[in-house]
Formats: structure tokens, C-alpha cells, sequence
């Protein structure tokens, strides 16, 4: 009998119970998206970084994820890499692996260093290191663009924690001697109003 009115209650009580857990549900805030207020102030065609050595590369924002549609977490920003020949004559770059001769830099609100997430910290620590993957030499003919380059998802090697404008620019370096050549600074403003 006991059981029986038990029973009962359960079931009487089940519908104000799974009402209360949907107006719950409704009211609470929505499930915070991976950074928040991330925009990018970019141009339909960004300049170009200055002519060293007879390149230039430049930065941008990649309209398309770089990462699979069943990936988690999609990718709010994904940045794009490209060098092009500015000279008469053709050009030589090395391919070994982006992160072995390319770094990315991205300096916060405050003209501060971000701070890179663990994965971030790993590549930094790839750039300029020997051995590595095969170099494989890459010409680019004169006033050609190389944008042969996989795009890279920004939030996964910086924390992008800080409110306001960040710059971020990509250094290309073949060697510790051997002369940089920089991307334009590309403006990325992570929450708050515009």
C-alpha cells in the first residue's frame, strides 16, 4: 500500500518537477561559445608586410574553419597565411613544416605578449629548431602568391581571455642569421562592443 501511494506521489509530482527543471533550463544563460565576442577588423584584401629579400607575406582571416565539421570545438578564428614575390626574379622559400620557420606573434590590449595555451607553447618552441620535418625548397616565381599555407585556428595557441584589440603578425625565418620577413598586423578585437 505504502508503495502504491508512494507511487503515486512520484507520478503526481513528475510533471510540476520536469516543468520547473525546462523554466530553469530557459532562464539560465546560454552555454558560453569557445571566446566570446571575437571579431576581426579586416580588410577584403590586407597589405602586405614589407619587401625583405624580395618577399612579403601578409596575414587575414580565413572565412572557411580550418577544422573538420565533426570537429569540437569549431574554430572562431582561423588565420591565413600567404608570401608573395615582390621581385623581378624567382624565389626560393623552404618548407619543413609551418611552425619550424614561421612564427605567429600576438600581442594583447596592453602591447603585451598573449599568453600562448599549452599547444601554442609547443610550437613556439618548434620555430628556428633543427632537424624537424625534410626541408623541401619552394620557388615562387616573380609576382607570384604562395598561399599554399593551412590555416591556423588562433584560439587553440593563444588564450584569448583579455577583452579588446589584439595584434597579431607571422614572422617567416629560415635560419637564426637569416633575415625575417614580417606579415602585416592584422586587428582582432576579442569581447566587448566594437
Amino acid at each position: 500500500m505504502r508503495r502504491k501511494l508512494g507511487m503515486r506521489l512520484a507520478l503526481a509530482i513528475a510533471p510540476a518537477l520536469l516543468a520547473l527543471l525546462t523554466i530553469a533550463a530557459l532562464a539560465a544563460p546560454p552555454a558560453v561559445p569557445l571566446n566570446p565576442g571575437l571579431a576581426v577588423m579586416d580588410d577584403a584584401d590586407p597589405p602586405w608586410g614589407e619587401a625583405v629579400g624580395g618577399l612579403q607575406s601578409r596575414v587575414s582571416l580565413d572565412k572557411a574553419s580550418p577544422r573538420e565539421p565533426h570537429e569540437q570545438p569549431p574554430c572562431v578564428f582561423g588565420l591565413r597565411y600567404e608570401m608573395r614575390n615582390a621581385s623581378d626574379a624567382p624565389v626560393t622559400v623552404w618548407r619543413r613544416g609551418f611552425f619550424t620557420n614561421h612564427r605567429i606573434d600576438l600581442t594583447g590590449p596592453a602591447g603585451e605578449p598573449a599568453k600562448p595555451t599549452v599547444l601554442g607553447a609547443a610550437k613556439r618552441r618548434e620555430f628556428l629548431s633543427p632537424g624537424g620535418e625534410k626541408r623541401a625548397p619552394h620557388e615562387i616565381a616573380p609576382g607570384a602568391v604562395d598561399d599554399g599555407y593551412d590555416a591556423v585556428c588562433l584560439e587553440e595557441l593563444f588564450e584569448l581571455d583579455q577583452p579588446g584589440e589584439h595584434l597579431v603578425r607571422v614572422i617567416y625565418q629560415e635560419t637564426p642569421t637569416s633575415a625575417c620577413v614580417e606579415s602585416n598586423e592584422l586587428v582582432v578585437r576579442v569581447g566587448g562592443a566594437p
